[in-house]
C-alpha cells in the first residue's frame, strides 16, 4: 500500500473490502485488545447488562437495547478479527506524547494512480511505545467510497500491538516494511509542517490528487460525488 509506484497488486479486492498488500494473517489476543481499549469495552458490556436488566425486570420491549448491544459487540469483534487477518501493515512514528500521536503514511490508490497521504492521529500507546520518534508497526483498514473514485475514502491505522503481545510476531511485522517507507514519514511531515490530527494529501500538484483537488479524503461524510463536483465547478 505504501509503494511509490503502486500496481494492481497493491490491493486485492474482496466482496467486502480489501486485502492489504502487507496483511498480517494473524489473530488478535482478546485480553490484550480488551486492556488496550478499556473505555470501548466497558461501554459495550455496560450497554449489554443494562439492556438485559431492563428487559428482564421492566418490560420485554427493552430487549431492543439488549439486542442492539449484542449486535454491536458481535460486529466489533468480527471487524477486529478481520483486520488482523487482512489489514495493511505500515510503519508509524511517535511524534507527540501526552496526548500520544503517531504519523502514518500510505498510498490511497485502489491499484491505479498515485495518491499519497499522511495521517496524524491520537492513539493509546502502550508503555513500551511512549518514546518520541520511535517507529512502531501499525495495522490499518481502508474504507471504500460510493463515488467510483480511484482511491479509498478513509485510512484508519492503529498500533498493531493493541492486539498482539508475542515479541517474535511483533518483530516479524516490524521487519515487513522497508527503510524507504520509514523515511517517507519524515519526508511527508516536512511537507505539511504540522502535527495536528488530520489526513493530509501529499504532492497535490504532481500526484493523482491533481485531478481531485476538491475532494476531501479521510472523511467519507465530507466527500462530494461527481455531480456535486460539476455544480461546484460551474459556480
Amino acid at each position: 500500500m505504501s509503494s511509490d509506484k503502486p500496481t494492481g497488486k497493491d490491493i486485492i479486492r474482496e466482496t467486502m473490502g480489501a486485502v492489504g498488500s502487507n496483511a498480517p494473517r494473524t489473530k488478535p489476543n482478546v485480553f490484550r485488545w480488551f486492556i488496550s481499549h478499556p473505555k470501548k469495552m466497558f461501554k459495550q458490556i455496560a450497554a449489554l447488562l443494562i439492556g438485559y436488566f431492563l428487559m428482564t425486570n421492566l418490560h420485554w420491549f427493552f430487549g431492543i437495547i439488549f439486542l442492539g448491544a449484542l449486535i454491536w459487540i458481535i460486529y466489533h469483534w468480527w471487524g477486529t478479527f478481520r483486520i488482523y487477518r487482512i489489514g495493511d501493515i505500515n510503519p508509524g512514528k511517535v511524534i507527540h506524547l501526552n496526548p500520544d500521536r503517531i504519523a502514518v503514511t500510505t498510498n490511497m490508490t485502489k491499484g491505479f494512480g498515485n495518491f499519497p497521504i499522511i495521517r496524524i492521529l491520537e492513539v493509546n500507546l502502550r508503555k513500551e511505545d511512549k518514546v518520541l520518534n520511535k517507529i512502531i508497526p501499525t495495522l490499518a483498514s481502508y474504507y471504500n467510497n460510493p463515488h467510483g473514485y480511484p482511491f479509498w475514502s478513509e485510512f484508519h491505522p492503529f498500533p498493531i500491538n493493541h492486539g498482539i503481545s508475542n515479541k517474535e510476531e511483533l518483530q516479524k511485522f516490524a521487519n515487513s516494511y522497508t527503510q524507504s517507507e520509514i523515511d517517507r514519514i519524515d519526508e511527508f511531515l516536512d511537507k505539511i509542517h504540522t502535527h495536528e490530527p488530520e489526513t493530509y494529501k501529499i504532492d497535490v500538484e504532481t500526484s493523482g490528487w491533481k485531478d481531485y483537488r476538491d475532494i476531501v479524503v479521510g472523511n467519507l461524510h465530507k466527500m462530494i460525488g461527481p455531480k456535486d463536483r460539476v455544480k461546484t465547478e460551474s459556480e
